[in-house]
């Protein structure tokens, strides 16, 4: 063979076997390990709710990285502000249906084995929502649902729910809180809850509930803020509030021991399910509920939870099936 192509297949195989090039860089989501994440979600009476995301982010692969891809499960998302390494960053949102995708750019490339820290404030109206009245139509009945399906490993989850200003918990539910939070505490005016989990791999499902009631006056008075000038009157409404909330629990906590579970008023979730089995004829398996009503099993098993205790439902095993039963009053 002539020297010359020789030396043109030395050359080929010498870039074949250099890889691509230093700056084409691709994200590989088995590279990408949150090591430490911490979410918190602050609600307000309006229905917004920030979201802070925190995290330690470490390219376990061997190619360097510029971008990152996190999926947030909710619908529709407003981007705040963003920074790596404590320096602002371009990050965007493309809204999908059930989730959104955020894209980020680094403001530094992240080399092999390498860790950084990633910051992202979000803001969205769409994980809080209000389901019906208390009996007395003195609370508006409203949870949150947040779900996790992370595309990266994370080794450590912490999360936070922080209830707007005032909130009680809806004591009506048979489910108010779940799962179990690691701990709760308040500021004096909003209860916070905190689950620490983990790990949580790609393709895995976490969901994050609370139930809560907004007194109607603190509604009604959040929406009138603005025209309240006088510092005493501000500070007149606020005391009314806190005797009302005082008064309301009190008499909250007491009608639960008159009211039986049965005649609770049911959430959105709950009518969807009954609705549901009783299209199928008022029987069917447990499986084909969370499959097509596109809900986690986790959710489903919940709500049937709550409709079991309520006497609307009976769950049998059959074979190797969950059978969910309509029980006929």
């Amino acid at each position: 063979m002539e020297p010359k192509y020789i030396l043109l297949l030395s050359l080929i195989a010498l870039l074949i076997s250099a890889g691509p090039p230093y700056d084409i860089i691709a994200q590989d989501t088995d590279d990408i390990v949150f090591e430490d994440t911490k979410i918190q979600l602050v609600l307000h009476v309006n229905g917004t709710t920030i979201i802070n995301f925190k995290t330690l982010v470490k390219n376990s692969g061997l190619q360097p990285i510029s971008t990152l891809t996190i999926r947030v499960d909710v619908r529709s998302l407003i981007m705040i502000n963003a920074a790596f390494n404590d320096k602002p960053v371009e990050a965007s949102i493309v809204n999908a249906d059930r989730y959104s995708m955020i894209s980020i750019t680094l403001s530094e490339i992240l080399a092999s084995n390498e860790t950084g820290s990633l910051e992202i404030d979000l803001s969205t109206r769409d994980i809080q929502e209000e389901y019906s009245l208390d009996y007395e139509r003195s609370l508006s009945l409203q949870h949150i649902i947040f779900y996790i399906r992370p595309t990266h490993l994370i080794q450590h989850l912490s999360v936070s729910i922080a209830l707007p200003p005032h909130a009680v918990l809806d004591t009506q539910s048979s489910s108010l809180i779940y799962p179990t939070p690691s701990q709760n505490h308040t500021d004096g005016t909003r209860m916070v809850f905190t689950w620490d989990s983990g790990p949580i791999f790609p393709g895995q499902e976490s969901v994050f509930i609370v139930k809560f009631g907004l007194p109607i006056t603190n509604l009604d008075a959040n929406t009138s803020t603005n025209s309240l000038i006088l510092p005493l009157s501000i500070t007149f409404i606020l005391g009314a509030l806190s005797f009302i909330i005082t008064q309301r629990l009190h008499q909250f906590i007491k009608s639960l021991k008159m009211k039986p579970i049965h005649s609770l008023p049911l959430s959105k979730q709950d009518k969807m399910v009954l609705e549901f089995i009783i299209k199928k004829g008022g029987s069917c398996s447990q499986r084909v509920i969370y499959e097509e009503l596109d809900m986690s099993q986790s959710m489903t098993s919940m709500i049937l939870s709550s409709l079991e205790e309520r006497g609307l439902i009976r769950r049998l095993r059959e074979g190797r099936m969950n059978m969910v039963h309509i029980i006929e009053e």
